[in-house]
C-alpha cells in the first residue's frame, strides 16, 4: 500500500475521531440541559418544602396554643353562659367584699 495509503487511513482515523468528539460535546450539552432543567425543579420542590416546613411549624404552634387552654374550657363555657344571661359575674372577688374590694 505504501506510505500515502498509510496516510490515508491516519486521515480517515482522525477524521473519525473528530467527528466522535463531536457527537460527544453535543452529547454533553445535551445532558448539562437536563441537568439544570433538573436542578431548577429540585430548587422548586425545595422551596415548597420549606413552605410546608414553615406551614407545620405553625400548625404545631396553634396546636400547641389550643392545649394550653383546653382546661380552661369548662371556666370559660360557664363564664359564657353567665353573660348570655346576663347575671353578675363575682369570678375572683372573695364573699364579703365589693368589686372594689372593701369590707361590706
Amino acid at each position: 500500500m505504501g506510505e500515502r495509503g498509510e496516510v490515508a487511513k491516519e486521515e480517515e482515523k482522525i477524521e473519525k475521531l473528530s467527528t466522535d468528539k463531536i457527537g460527544l460535546e453535543a452529547d454533553i450539552l445535551v445532558l448539562n440541559h437536563k441537568k439544570s432543567v433538573k436542578q431548577k425543579k429540585l430548587d422548586e420542590l425545595d422551596g415548597e418544602i420549606e413552605s410546608s416546613n414553615i406551614f407545620l411549624k405553625a400548625l404545631r404552634q396553634i396546636k400547641q396554643f389550643i392545649q394550653s387552654y383546653l382546661p380552661f374550657a369548662p371556666l370559660i363555657e360557664e363564664f359564657t353562659n353567665h353573660v348570655e344571661r346576663g347575671a353578675n359575674i363575682e369570678a375572683g372577688i372573695p364573699k364579703g367584699t365589693d368589686t372594689a374590694g372593701n369590707q361590706a
